[in-house]
């Protein structure tokens, strides 16, 4: 795989992103996508990425900020079926 360096400043717009992104040229056509790594993402927030309940926690949390595991989010959507 090839790398490319970035200055600083693009460094910090990268690494407030954690969801797949579209890069784009001046006249913003899409020249490719940056896909960030979630286990440097979950490490820069303070969660270890080997557990798994505070992956699914980080994963599921609502716009209030409570979390949800995976059996409470499956258990919701066994509802509105």
């Amino acid at each position: 795989m090839r790398q490319i360096k970035v200055d600083s400043n693009l460094h910090e717009t990268i690494m407030e992103l954690w969801q797949t992104t579209e890069l784009c040229d001046s006249e913003g056509r899409v020249i490719g996508k940056f896909v960030p790594d979630l286990d440097a993402y979950l490490i820069r927030l303070g969660i270890d990425p080997v557990e798994e309940d505070a992956i699914v926690k980080e994963r599921w949390r609502n716009r209030s900020g409570k979390c949800y595991t995976t059996e409470e989010v499956l258990a919701r959507l066994k509802e509105w079926s």
